[in-house]
Formats: structure tokens, sequence, C-alpha cells
């Protein structure tokens, strides 16, 4: 039986989809067809250059959040249309500064994840010699 490497288990990858720091997989035999759906935590510590960048974008959206809001009701005026289009300049701003930042994840990052997604239903799978490669042990 060959190891468990990203090489042996990738041709078995038929769907990769990224939702924060989850990485969903679905996992197909080559022969039955079977499926087989996985998740991993993809492990990505943010680097200080990142949090200091985080942290200064953050600062200048909660400088500006208000002027911006002021100028946009004096462009169109204290009546409710202007209120409200300087209320919604106000909440982007506001929830572009509190929300995660989304971060851009590497292949060796995404990789990793989907080899630990793979070990998670490992039983699943089989190693054949025939095929070369994992097989799913379901209709087996």
């Amino acid at each position: 039986m060959a190891p468990i490497s990203y090489q042996t288990v990738q041709r078995l990858i038929t769907q990769e989809q990224v939702d924060g720091r989850t990485l969903h997989v679905v996992f197909t035999c080559p022969v039955s067809g079977h499926t087989v759906p996985a998740t991993s935590t993809i492990n990505a510590p943010p680097t200080a250059s990142d949090q200091v960048k985080h942290r200064a974008k953050r600062a200048f959206l909660q400088s500006v959040r208000g002027p911006i809001a002021n100028a946009i009701r004096q462009a169109f005026g204290y009546s409710t249309l202007g209120r409200m289009a300087g209320d919604v300049a106000s909440q982007v701003a506001y929830s572009t500064t509190s929300a995660r930042s989304t971060m851009a994840f590497s292949d060796t990052q995404k990789q990793a994840a989907a080899l630990d997604a793979f070990r998670k239903v490992e039983s699943q799978f089989v190693w054949s010699e025939e095929n070369g490669g994992f097989v799913a042990t379901a209709g087996q």
C-alpha cells in the first residue's frame, strides 16, 4: 500500500470549496463513482504583517465613517432620503470594519487540509494495486 499523501488522494478530489477556514471536499471513487464528503479546518495562523494591515484598514475606515455619512447627508439634504443614504454609507463602513477579514490560503495550506479531510474518511477507502490508487470500499 502506498503511504497516504496528497499525491495519492488528489485524483479522488472532485470538489473543493473554502468557507471561511473550513475546506469542504468531495472524494469520488474512480471505479464505482461512490462519493464521500469530508471537511477540515485550514490551519493558517495570521502573520504579524496581516494583523497590522487589518488593524490599519479598520482604523482608517472607522475614522472616515462619520465624515462620509455627513457628506452624503449634506449632498442629499437632511430629508428622509439624505438621512437614509447617510445611514447606509455609515452602515457599510461599519460592517466593513466589523467583518472578519477573508484570508487567502496557499495551495500548500489547502492541500494539507484536503489530506486531513481524507484521513477522517480513509476507512471508506482501500488501496488498490490493480487501480494504482485508493478506491471506495462501498460497492466493492
